[in-house]
């Protein structure tokens, strides 16, 4: 029997071990990891090796040719929902341009793991759970007060997933990596990759970034406080500077509390 949204049973952490698809492809290597609250979820999917990049500290220190390798990074979030017998992933942020068919599958229960049939037919994904707390659960959809884009913040046990949109989303159409190699200027093409999906686990300094499409960012803290009715937080610029960000709260999942309290902001507000 189909596990169709919102069965508490896909609420957890997922790895996918490995992807077919009708014409022959197999992907056993790609880092993917997806985050599953009650409905609101994050996607993040790297290419494992990436992008041999150097040290680098912000987006304006990206070469052409580096963006355009970042830019094969997948990763999207939002919310799951049923269609029908069908499980539906609404991307409300997507680091790639929307694709020709929507994401839609059925999702097979295999004992502890779960097998995702492309409704298209084009694929099959296996997914296994990982092992660790599946509580608390809270998850946040947000839109920036200043700009309209939208963010996903997802808590499951102490895993911690954060998505944010762009300012302006991509239309249908050419691939990211396709625009960024066409743009304009080098800076057209560093602003193309300015939104950013990323996991991270609560530790004893706060919730620390443990992956990112944006990879100077892996190790960093992702920091946020309660802003009356708002949620507030740190980021830095396309050129490296510090930015408050401010979100109002669209929808929420469990606790607010769960989501903030190890913040290193919240715990000094």
């Amino acid at each position: 029997m189909e596990l169709v949204p919102p069965d508490a049973r896909l609420t957890g952490r997922w790895q996918r071990s490995l992807l077919t698809t009708t014409d022959g492809h197999r992907d056993s290597s790609t880092n993917v990891t997806w985050l599953q609250a009650h409905g609101l979820y994050v996607d993040l999917r790297q290419p494992v090796p990436g992008p041999d990049l150097p040290p680098l500290g912000c987006l304006r220190d990206l070469t052409r040719d580096q963006a355009v390798a970042l830019a094969g990074t997948e990763g999207f979030a939002g919310r799951l929902v049923a269609d029908g017998d069908w499980a539906h992933w609404e991307r409300l942020v997507d680091l790639q341009p929307p694709g020709p068919t929507l994401d839609e599958g059925r999702l097979v229960p295999d004992g502890d793991d779960v097998v995702e049939h492309g409704r298209d037919g084009s694929y099959v994904e296996y997914w296994q759970r990982t092992t660790g707390p599946t509580t608390p659960v809270a998850a946040l959809l947000l839109r920036e007060r200043t700009t309209g884009a939208t963010a996903v913040l997802v808590r499951v046990g102490e895993d911690v997933a954060w998505a944010r949109g762009r300012t302006q989303p991509l239309d249908a159409g050419a691939l990211l990596a396709e625009r960024v190699a066409a743009a304009d200027s080098v800076q057209d093409a560093q602003d193309l990759l300015d939104t950013e999906v990323a996991m991270g686990r609560v530790g004893p300094d706060g919730i620390v970034l443990t992956r990112s499409s944006l990879p100077w960012r892996a190790g960093s803290l992702l920091d946020a406080a309660a802003a009356g009715e708002d949620l507030s937080t740190w980021d830095v610029t396309p050129e490296g500077t510090a930015v408050q960000r401010r979100w109002q709260v669209l929808a929420r999942e469990g606790e607010l509390a769960d989501l903030l309290a190890h913040s290193r902001l919240e715990r000094s507000a």
